[in-house]
């Protein structure tokens, strides 16, 4: 949220789609993993996801690269993070 508090500083993103970019994020970096099978939890929050950021654009509270950037930034963030946590504890 930090980088997220930065950038809305410069230009407007979306927190929604952040939020929801982040737990897609968990869902696609844990479902890499054998013993986690969360492809449905996955293909709901995905879904859930561009209802979403259509809603968004639909509102006229953001334009649309707007919401990606703010979907970009959550996934990659939470993505990553959970990447780093597999590979530093299941090591």
């Amino acid at each position: 949220w930090v980088i997220a508090l930065c950038v809305n500083f410069a230009w407007k993103i979306s927190a929604h789609a952040t939020g929801i970019g982040g737990l897609l994020g968990r869902y696609y970096g844990s479902g890499a993993y054998p013993y986690d099978k969360s492809l449905l939890a996955f293909i709901v929050v995905l879904i859930v996801a561009g209802l979403l950021g259509t809603s968004r654009i639909f509102l006229k509270r953001h334009t649309p690269m707007q919401v990606y950037a703010g979907f970009c930034l959550g996934f990659i963030c939470t993505f990553v993070a959970s990447l780093m946590s597999y590979i530093y504890l299941f090591i």
